[in-house]
């Protein structure tokens, strides 16, 4: 009789362990519109560019240092864990801290080190225009479970990048930000869910402007020493022929052509 009754006991509590699971498996699964059953939860982001460095065509990319801050009335600060910067090549969170202000929100702030893809228009260098663009999603939760709002959706262009924050030569020209939702056409192999699910973005375009005289001549500077060179023959007499006409037209265009190629590499490529 007693062993029987143990058996029960283990039973019940066997049952009542795998239920419990079972309870926590769902609460973590959900997402957090399901588990408030309200509409989704709105995080006020602001974002600060301390510094965009390294402008370089050649590998078609520029980094960054930028701070996110991140405030909820609930503690859904999970943001700076699995925020997107859409079309970065590498993102890494440096430092964050959080706190819960007086009136029960809750703050979180990041930092993160970026290097961010970007195709330059090099028609107008060096005194061209790049817009360069970041866009910030939840690599998580859809648009119907999480929205992200700029915090302050006026503000002026140093509160949005820094003063001394471009590379010499490169000035801050305006700041363009929008609120959008972007599709994905793919589920990304999760059956579970539909295709084009709609993604909350904030988009910032930072329009940078170069005007860049010293880079200019730098650039050009294998047509002025071929000139200087050029003068030089009419210090010598017509009667007197060191080289052949066609030998030292072949050398000049050498001298040219290799010239110019090396100094321009250097300078767009690496400016």
């Amino acid at each position: 009789m007693k062993l029987a009754l143990i058996n029960w006991i283990k039973c019940g509590l066997l049952c009542f362990t795998v239920v419990l699971s079972g309870l926590s498996f769902c609460a973590c699964a959900a997402t957090p519109a399901e588990m408030h059953k309200t509409s989704p939860v709105v995080l006020y982001v602001n974002s600060y560019f301390s510094k965009i460095y390294h402008l370089d065509p050649s590998t078609s990319s520029y980094n960054a240092i930028v701070w996110l801050k991140v405030k909820s009335k609930s503690k859904m600060t999970h943001l700076l864990d699995q925020v997107e910067f859409v079309g970065a090549e590498k993102q890494s969170k440096i430092l964050s801290f959080s706190r819960r202000n007086a009136d029960g929100s809750f703050i979180a702030s990041a930092k993160y080190y970026l290097k961010m893809y970007h195709h330059f228009d090099m028609r107008k260098t060096p005194f061209d225009q790049q817009v360069l663009a970041v866009n910030i999603e939840d690599s998580r939760y859809t648009s119907k479970d999480v929205q992200l709002r700029f915090a302050n959706p006026h503000v002026v262009m140093s509160a949005v990048v820094d003063s001394n924050a471009l590379p010499h030569g490169w000035t801050l020209s305006r700041v363009i930000r929008n609120i959008e939702s972007y599709a994905y056409m793919t589920n990304f192999g999760d059956s579970v869910h539909k295709y084009a699910n709609q993604y909350s973005r904030l988009s910032i375009n930072i329009y940078v402007q170069r005007h860049n005289l010293r880079l200019f001549f730098s650039m050009f500077i294998t047509l002025y020493l071929a000139y200087l060179l050029s003068l030089f023959s009419l210090l010598i007499p017509a009667n007197v022929r060191l080289f052949s006409p066609s030998a030292s037209l072949m050398a000049g265009s050498v001298f040219s052509l290799v010239g110019n190629f090396i100094i321009s590499s250097k300078y767009l490529l690496h400016s």
